[in-house]
């Protein structure tokens, strides 16, 4: 296991994790960073309602990527689906 220090709002955090998870930690203080950065109210807050709002927000945007990734491959199997009506027809032509 290793040991990543990260800082998020001026604190710093030891997090142990295992071994190649290191860049995932590190991308994951960033992008926390960011959204207290992007949201500068947040920062009038308590610790645990700051946290709070920030979970809600990363929370918010991974279920809004899902939805759009679920909304892709919904896409992607309708272009299949007529892929395969016009292989059908083409092969009752032969």
């Amino acid at each position: 296991m290793t040991i990543v220090k990260i800082n998020i709002d001026n604190k710093e955090f030891e997090i142990e994790c295992r071994d190649g998870e290191e860049k995932l930690l590190l991308n994951a203080e960033k992008r926390i960073v960011s959204v207290i950065d992007n949201f500068p109210e947040l920062r009038k807050l308590s610790e645990s309602k700051k946290f709070l709002m920030v979970s809600l927000i990363l929370a918010e945007e991974g279920i809004r990527k899902n939805k759009e990734s679920i909304d892709f491959d919904n896409y992607l199997e309708s272009i299949n689906i007529e892929l395969e009506k016009l292989e059908n027809l083409i092969d009752a032509k032969k």
